[in-house]
C-alpha cells in the first residue's frame, strides 16, 4: 500500500497505511502527521510505527509535534518521544529555546524522562527563563537527571526564590545525599506546609543513621500531613532495623495512635506496625478498636497481640468494651490457643466466648476451632465439641464427633442430628 494512503479520508485506509509503513522504517517518519489524526486509533498506531522505526529522523519528526495547539496530539507525541529513548534527545533541544513558554516546558519535562543528563547545562539554562513555569521544570529536571552537580545552586535559589522551594526540596530529594540532611532539617522548618511535606518525603528516602533522629525529632513542629509522612518513615526504618525500636521516645505512642485515624490506609498500616514496638506499654487497647477494617490490618492487629503479655485478658476487655466484634475476638482466640499460648484464668471465659461465637464463625474457621479443640482437650473446650456435634453441616458434625473422644466428659454421649 502507497504511503499517500496516509491522507486518505477513510480512517482503515490510513491506518492500513500505517501498518504497511512498519516494514519500512526508511518512511516511517512520514507517520508523524498522523499523531494529530481525528480518529484515536490512527493516532496510537501513528505513534507505534514511530517507536518502531527508532531512527533519529522518526524522533525529529515526532518533536515537531510538541509545538502543536492539540493537548491530544502534543502529549502523544510526548510519550512516543520517552519511549524512543536516547534518539529523541538531541531533537529536542532545539525546543529549548522555542519561543512559546509551554513548548519550552514541556520539551524539559520529556527531556527529564529521557537519557539527557549529558545535556543538564542546556537545562539549567532554563533556571533563569523569564516563565515561572519553564524554571520551575528545569529544576524538577535537574532533580529526575540526578544533575547532583547543581545541587548548591538549588540550594541558593531556595533562599532567593520562596515560590520554587517545594520543587527545590524535591529535586535535591531526588538526589538522596545524606551530605544535604541539614538542608532538608532547615525545610521542615518552613513555615509553608508543602516545603515541610516535601522536606519529609526527602528525608524518608535517605538511608543512613542520622535520618531516624531528624524525623523522630522534628515530628511534631511539622503539619499534620507531613507528620504522617516522617511517622510512617521511621516505622519503616525500625522494621528493617528493629535493634533501634529502643531508640523510639514514648512520646511517639501518640502520633501512631493518632495516625490508626488517618484517611489514607497506607498510614492506618503504619500506625499498626508502629504500635507494635509498644505494644507491652499499653497499646492493645487503640489497636483493638481498629479490628474489622481490613483481612491485612486484622492480621497485624493479630502478631501485635500475640506478643503482648496478657493477650486474652485484652480480648476479653475489648470485647465487653464493645471495641472488639465477638467473631474477632474468636477468631484472635483460637489464634492465640493454636500458637499454644495458654488463657490462665481465664480459661472458662474464653470457653464461653467461643461457645457463643461459634455458629457465628465461617466453615474453614469452625475447623480451626475443632482441631484446637482436639490439640488441646481442655475442659473449657468441651461445650465448643458439644455444640459442634449438633451442628447443621454433616462435615462439621463428622469431626466433632472425631473429636470428643478427647473429651472424656462427652465421648459416650450421642450425638444430635
Amino acid at each position: 500500500m502507497s504511503s499517500s494512503e496516509l491522507h486518505n479520508p477513510d480512517p482503515v485506509l490510513r491506518y492500513e497505511a500505517l501498518e504497511a509503513l512498519r516494514r519500512s522504517p526508511a518512511e516511517a517518519p512520514a507517520a508523524a502527521a498522523l499523531l494529530e489524526d481525528p480518529v484515536p486509533n490512527v493516532r496510537e498506531q501513528a505513534s507505534r510505527v514511530l517507536k518502531a522505526a527508532g531512527t533519529r529522523e522518526a524522533a525529529r519528526q515526532v518533536a515537531t509535534i510538541i509545538s502543536s495547539s492539540n493537548i491530544s496530539a502534543r502529549n502523544l507525541a510526548g510519550e512516543t518521544l520517552k519511549k524512543m529513548g536516547h534518539v529523541a534527545v538531541p531533537e529536542l533541544l532545539p525546543y529549548l529555546t522555542h519561543e512559546d513558554n509551554d513548548v519550552r516546558k514541556f520539551a524539559i519535562d520529556v527531556l527529564a524522562r529521557l537519557p539527557a543528563r549529558i545535556y543538564a547545562p542546556k537545562i539549567a539554562e532554563a533556571l533563569d527563563d523569564p516563565d515561572a513555569n519553564v524554571r520551575l521544570a528545569a529544576i524538577e529536571a535537574l532533580g529526575e537527571l540526578k544533575a547532583t552537580n547543581y545541587a548548591d545552586e538549588l540550594k541558593k535559589r531556595y533562599e532567593a526564590e520562596p515560590s520554587s522551594r517545594p520543587n527545590i526540596v524535591q529535586a535535591l530529594g531526588a538526589f538522596q545525599r545524606p551530605e544535604d540532611l541539614p538542608f532538608f532539617e532547615q525545610a521542615l522548618l518552613d513555615e509553608n506546609p508543602v516545603v515541610q511535606l516535601t522536606a519529609a518525603e526527602a528525608l524518608a528516602s535517605i538511608d543512613v543513621p542520622e535520618t531516624l533522629d531528624l524525623l523522630v525529632h522534628h515530628r511534631t513542629s511539622v503539619n499534620s500531613i507531613a507528620r504522617s509522612v516522617m511517622v510512617d518513615a521511621v516505622v519503616s526504618i525500625v522494621k528493617r532495623e528493629p535493634a533501634r525500636a529502643t531508640e523510639l521516645p514514648a512520646s511517639l505512642h501518640v502520633n501512631l495512635v493518632a495516625m490508626l485515624d488517618d484517611p489514607d490506609p497506607r498510614y492506618q498500616k503504619a500506625a499498626i506496625e508502629g504500635l507494635t514496638f509498644f505494644v507491652k506499654d499499653g497499646a492493645l487497647t487503640a489497636l483493638l478498636q481498629c479490628t474489622g477494617r481490613s483481612d491485612e490490618q486484622d492480621l497485624l492487629i493479630f502478631r501485635a497481640i500475640s506478643d503482648a503479655d496478657e493477650p486474652f485478658e485484652a480480648i476479653l476487655k475489648a470485647t465487653d468494651r464493645g471495641d472488639l466484634g465477638g467473631n474477632t475476638a474468636a477468631t484472635f482466640a483460637l489464634g492465640l490457643l493454636g500458637q499454644a499460648q495458654s488463657p490462665g484464668p481465664h480459661w472458662p471465659a474464653i470457653g464461653e466466648l467461643l461457645i457463643d461465637q461459634f455458629h457465628n464463625l465461617d466453615v474453614d474457621t469452625q475447623l480451626t476451632a475443632l482441631n484446637v479443640c482436639a490439640s488441646i482437650g481442655h475442659p473449657a473446650l468441651t461445650p465448643v465439641v458439644e455444640k459442634a456435634r449438633a451442628h447443621p453441616l454433616p462435615d462439621i458434625r463428622s469431626i466433632a464427633e472425631d473429636v470428643s473422644s478427647s473429651f472424656p466428659s462427652i465421648a459416650a454421649t450421642p450425638s444430635t442430628p
